[in-house]
């Protein structure tokens, strides 16, 4: 909204969807929003904007947990977020969005 301004932690707007940016910031939600969970900051992740980026039409949110080597996976519907797949360490992933992305987990949360 025009009240509401959130930075995640890493965005993609797609190309069709780049009128939103006005060269300084997204004036909408981008296409997908992922927020690294920690301590200080997972209460609002999970809560205050998860609604928002809901609200604001976010196709995907994902929340990572570098402590349990997971990514959560959302999906936009008429009801909000809903919970698709929680991928784990060991897992190989792709989404809605990124149909054809294979995205080998163990080199995101190698160490």
């Amino acid at each position: 909204t025009p009240h509401t301004v959130l930075q995640p932690d890493v965005c993609f707007l797609s190309n069709e969807r780049s009128y939103i940016n006005d060269g300084k910031k997204f004036n909408g939600a981008p296409d997908l929003v992922v927020e690294i969970l920690s301590e200080s900051t997972e209460e609002r992740d999970r809560t205050f904007k998860f609604h928002a980026y809901a609200q604001g039409g976010a196709k995907e949110y994902w929340l990572v947990s570098p402590d349990d080597e997971e990514i959560e996976v959302y999906q936009n519907s008429e009801k909000g977020f809903q919970l698709i797949q929680i991928f784990q360490k060991t897992d190989r992933m792709s989404t809605h969005l990124f149909p054809d992305a294979d995205f080998n987990l163990q080199e995101v949360f190698s160490k």
